[in-house]
């Protein structure tokens, strides 16, 4: 019995559970922004579906419509990444990603209306593991070019996302836990997609066709096994965007000089009423900032310093000294289960856990 099939359908099997979440997440109103997740994993359970049902030779797929599915993907994906920023995509934007396979389309037509016949190739005989196919010429260079720079557009978007997005906020957390080692993923998925049984040995193509399955169980299976994480991606952007994320930026830029300049976070009973006087700006403008940044309360800020202070204090050895208590004190939190809890939150064990594995 072959194994692949069943690869396919362990890839479907994983996605389910976690569609489900997102659908719940959707009822609830909770997260606009996983409408583009929702519809990115119901195109890759089409795309291993149609793989399923080709493997098993139940229903003949032709290659163009699996790498229909590929491109559609990436896009969502792509809008994903940028509504997951800015809470702010406008239709002529979705629209223009939607509408690029189509200009490119257009364009590699007209070239190949124009060129002498003698040079075109509308034709690519392609080895498949369940027999031989063929695909247009037009229809895969629609493919290289427009998962490419729709990949390059992901990463762009990628980067300028770690120098805007808080670095103590659930934001962060979530592209660095998810969003970061998922686009590793994609692009690897990519790089072992684009290398088709066009020109390669049958032994080469056998190996690129494992690994690009290999990479779709763990796509799949990356979310599966983290619960939390994914409960973190419900959450990470249910606060809409009412000022310009650049503007977010150095708001909570100057709030952190501040915060941080004479370690305020460490008075265990300052209050957003004192950090106003300090800031020189009023409770509201600070709320508004702080939850702009993916933070529940002026609370949940401070204490994302507070935790950090903790884990440093640990890393130098203070725990091989003094009690957890005292260093939980020391760092501004006034109670050892709010101590606990953030620390699980940020760090996703105990601090006594994190000790003892130091």
């Amino acid at each position: 019995m072959q194994v692949k099939p069943f690869i396919f359908f362990a890839i479907i099997v994983c996605h389910f559970p976690i569609i489900i979440y997102l659908i719940k997440g959707l009822i609830r109103k909770e997260n606009k922004t996983i409408w583009y997740l929702l519809i990115h994993f119901l195109f890759l359970i089409g795309l291993a579906s149609t793989k399923f049902l080709n493997e098993i030779e139940l229903i003949k797929f032709d290659i163009t419509l699996n790498l229909f599915f590929i491109v559609i993907t990436f896009n969502l994906f792509y809008l994903y990444t940028l509504k997951f920023v800015s809470n702010n995509l406008s239709l002529k934007t979705v629209l223009s990603i939607v509408l690029i396979p189509i200009f490119i389309f257009g364009i590699l037509t007209i070239f190949e209306n124009v060129i002498p016949p003698d040079l075109k190739t509308k034709v690519i005989d392609v080895k498949r593991i369940n027999g031989n196919g063929n695909l247009s010429f037009i229809n895969y260079l629609i493919f290289l070019l427009s998962t490419i720079y729709v990949t390059g557009l992901i990463w762009v978007n990628i980067k300028n996302s770690f120098s805007i997005i808080h670095k103590n906020s659930l934001k962060f957390k979530v592209l660095k836990k998810w969003i970061l080692p998922y686009s590793i993923l994609l692009t690897l998925w990519l790089l072992s997609t684009l290398i088709p049984g066009i020109i390669v040995a049958n032994k080469v193509f056998v190996f690129f066709y494992f690994c690009s399955i290999a990479i779709s169980l763990i796509m799949a299976f990356y979310l599966l096994v983290s619960p939390k994480l994914l409960i973190d991606i419900s959450k990470s952007s249910k606060i809409a965007s009412p000022i310009l994320v650049n503007s977010i930026t150095d708001e909570i830029k100057d709030l952190d000089f501040k915060m941080t300049k004479d370690n305020l976070f460490l008075k265990p009973e300052i209050t957003i009423t004192d950090f106003s006087r300090i800031s020189k700006k009023t409770p509201d403008q600070i709320r508004l900032i702080i939850h702009n940044n993916q933070f529940l309360n002026f609370k949940d800020y401070l204490n994302s310093f507070r935790i950090v202070h903790f884990k440093d204090e640990i890393d130098k050895g203070i725990l091989d000294t003094y009690s957890i208590e005292y260093v939980l004190k020391k760092s501004g939190f006034n109670s050892h289960q709010t101590m606990t809890r953030v620390f699980k939150k940020h760090y996703n064990m105990t601090a006594k856990e994190y000790w003892r594995k130091k």
